[in-house]
């Protein structure tokens, strides 16, 4: 096997022009797509996947310098409390 171990990855955050300027189910499909042939590697195996369409990362990272509690109350709102299914 090469890299990290990540078979144990249940979630994974797409970011980018990529991501936010396509529709939803096209974004995740190219991370699926990437997914599909793990060869020797140690790539997650059945992944949750959103998409970041708004850039919230960007933003919760520029806030975490300032109020750590408050950007993670953020992030947590937006890719947990919500994406349950």
């Amino acid at each position: 096997p090469m890299g990290r171990d990540l078979r144990m990855v249940d979630l994974i955050i797409g970011v980018g022009g990529i991501f936010s300027h396509k529709k939803e189910e096209e974004s995740k499909s190219i991370i699926k797509e990437a997914l599909k042939d793990t060869g020797i590697s140690l790539l997650p195996k059945d992944p949750k996947i959103i998409i970041d369409k708004d850039y919230l990362l960007f933003a919760a990272g520029n806030i975490m310098e300032v109020d750590p509690d408050y950007a993670m109350k953020i992030l947590s709102n937006k890719f947990i409390k919500n994406n349950k299914n």
